[in-house]
């Protein structure tokens, strides 16, 4: 029997970054089966199947000829893991369900086209339904398997090199239990992984030259050894090759803990503070001492350790005073270098989703379950609170996306073409004059995710840019997508050109969207205007305008800082490619204070992107003919 497992991305309206799409549940459940099993089961590698679009992933899977595909469902990827497993079964395969979203009282996932769903850990299960006959009475308990295997990472089973990262897990469970969280929901105890285990996959990391490991456990601080278990990561890692984060609760750190984590090489954690209102620690059952807090983020700070602060908006008991007193805190106390703002989310499986009625909480019910109201919260507070956060912190929390309007190459094709598991798919469909439908609706099954479509200045029939748009979408539903018009003779009606858009509403990026154009509605549909003659003051939601630079010389700092009534710059003239690269190398320490750059030559800006961007990943250029 093939056994396919399926990890779907966080979507993106940007290719060419890292999508933190690592299929670690997928490559324990692999791990945890006996090796003459594990020729029948095939991971859909990270590489591939989170750069590619809806129709190139279902023809993917089925090139393969699976018995089953299991897919493991968390919040950004649930609708569109539901789409692609109720279209393979149509074709005769059996389908799986797992991960997060598999809750008992997540009922999208229980009415579902699923043959069986698995709720919580899924080692023991796998390994019963992969060979029965191997499987072991002690092995009904996942902590067993968890505490006896071997990294996925060791087996050979992940792609640690494309984000020359790891992630580790110390152990499972949580011993707290925050009415948001699931964490603590999956197991009744923490189970603790071997440090020998552990210390196998960071010297792994070592032996591969990976810089970063990331200990993915709820809370760090809950390890029973914590101490030995530094001392002895400070002897494996003690000439600082690589760079420890994972989260902590900041009330327990001291300064000797701050300097076994420094030795070790901890470079950051992520710590949950969530809120400093009284009223909405004790509803989330997170009692939090906020000086002790403080102590524990100054120790690390002392150290030299970035502590990344988390905060929630809409949280039962708390109220926009709370918010803007939650703000004041970071502020004041100077913790303003990195924090994260969350709205709530009240996600299947937790305590306030079982409780979300008397508690009074008003929730999208589409994932990511994004509140909009409480009893004391309306749905303007919300979107107020991030505005005051923003004010406050110099932060963009719901920033647009980059501009990467590069459409020139090397290769004979017209369109950009990417090379993802040796096959090549299509990211940037190029429309400077028409195009048969037929052609269209060959290329809509080989598109990236995401892809965009660039219409030339000689395409104004907006039927047929309607049509266009319909014929790629359509077997696109959840893939999301740019639309970029060169030197148009017409003002775009996005109006017209959404009634033919076939993505599925409303989308995950619709949760973000709502914060940053409350009055637009569910819009995941990016316009964009490229243009070296008009301004057109395209700056509405959703929508951006773009000078294309022509010059044969470049724009200095000073000119890049006058041009700020457009989104961004397309460089696009004749210039040695050399030139280029070494303007890109003077400015590139400049590139966050100024706006968007892109070049045209789709290399130059794959260059571009490697430079200022630190989560990039650009799949290799396939120059072949489409």
């Amino acid at each position: 029997m093939k056994t396919i497992l399926v990890q779907f991305p966080v979507p993106k309206l940007n290719f060419g970054l890292q999508t933190g799409n690592v299929p670690l549940g997928p490559a324990c459940l692999k791990s945890a089966v006996p090796e003459d099993y594990q020729e029948s089961i095939y991971i859909l590698p990270e590489s591939v199947i989170s750069y590619i679009g809806d129709s190139a992933s279902i023809d993917l899977i089925l090139s393969l000829k699976p018995d089953t595909v299991c897919f493991t469902l968390f919040s950004w990827n649930v609708s569109r893991s539901l789409y692609v497993a109720e279209t393979l079964k149509k074709r005769g395969v059996s389908v799986a369900f797992g991960g997060p979203e598999a809750t008992p009282d997540n009922h999208k996932i229980l009415n579902s086209c699923a043959d069986f769903t698995v709720f919580g850990e899924g080692e023991s299960f796998f390994k019963k339904f992969i060979a029965p006959d191997k499987f072991k009475k002690d092995e009904k308990d996942d902590c067993f398997l968890f505490k006896n295997m071997s990294s996925p990472y060791v087996k050979g089973l992940l792609e640690p090199e494309i984000q020359d990262s790891m992630l580790v897990e110390t152990q499972r469970g949580c011993p707290y239990s925050c009415g948001y969280c699931y964490y603590s929901k999956s197991r009744s105890r923490v189970c603790v992984r071997p440090e020998e285990k552990v210390f196998e996959a960071v010297e792994y990391a070592m032996d591969n030259n990976i810089s970063e490991v990331y200990f993915l456990d709820p809370s760090l601080n809950s390890r029973p050894d914590l101490k030995s278990f530094l001392k002895k990561l400070s002897k494996i890692n003690s000439n600082n090759e690589i760079r420890f984060h994972s989260e902590i609760r900041a009330e327990y750190i001291t300064d000797e803990l701050a300097q076994l984590f420094l030795e070790s090489g901890f470079a950051s954690f992520e710590v949950g503070l969530q809120s400093v209102n009284p009223a909405a620690l004790s509803v989330m059952k997170r009692p939090t001492d906020l000086t002790a807090f403080l102590k524990g983020i100054n120790a690390l700070k002392k150290v030299g350790i970035s502590p990344c602060i988390d905060l929630i908006a809409g949280l039962p008991g708390d109220n926009p005073g709370g918010i803007q007193s939650s703000v004041n805190f970071i502020c004041d106390n100077m913790l303003e270098e990195d924090v994260q703002f969350f709205p709530l989310s009240v996600i299947p499986g937790t305590d306030f989703r079982l409780n979300y009625r008397s508690l009074g909480l008003n929730f999208s019910p589409d994932p990511p379950y994004n509140i909009i109201s409480t009893n004391s919260f309306t749905e303007e507070d919300i979107i107020m609170s991030f505005e005051y956060a923003e004010q406050m912190l110099g932060i963009s929390f719901f920033p647009m996306p980059d501009i990467d309007l590069s459409y020139k190459s090397k290769s004979l094709s017209m369109d950009i073409n990417i090379e993802a598991g040796g096959e090549s798919y299509i990211s940037k469909v190029i429309i400077f004059q028409k195009r048969g439908l037929d052609d269209l609706e060959n290329i809509s099954k080989r598109l990236t995710n995401p892809y965009q479509i660039f219409f030339g200045s000689d395409i104004s029939d907006m039927e047929y840019i309607c049509r266009a748009v319909e014929i790629l979408s359509v077997n696109n539903p959840y893939t999301p997508f740019e639309i970029v018009f060169f030197d148009p003779r017409f003002m775009p009606d996005q109006n017209q050109i959404l009634t033919f858009c076939r993505l599925k509403r409303p989308h995950f990026l619709d949760g973000d969207l709502r914060y940053l154009y409350p009055e637009a509605g569910n819009r995941a549909v990016l316009f964009t205007i490229a243009s070296s003659e008009n301004y057109y003051g395209f700056c509405g939601p959703m929508e951006r305008e773009v000078l294309v630079w022509k010059h044969d010389y470049m724009p200095d700092i000073n000119m890049l800082y006058s041009m700020e009534k457009f989104s961004g710059i397309l460089i696009d003239n004749n210039l040695e490619d050399n030139c280029l690269i070494e303007w890109q190398k003077e400015s590139a320490a400049h590139s966050e204070n100024l706006l968007h750059i892109s070049f045209a030559d789709v290399s130059i800006q794959a260059q571009w992107v490697k430079m200022t961007l630190e989560d990039s990943y650009y799949p290799p250029l396939f120059f072949s003919q489409s």
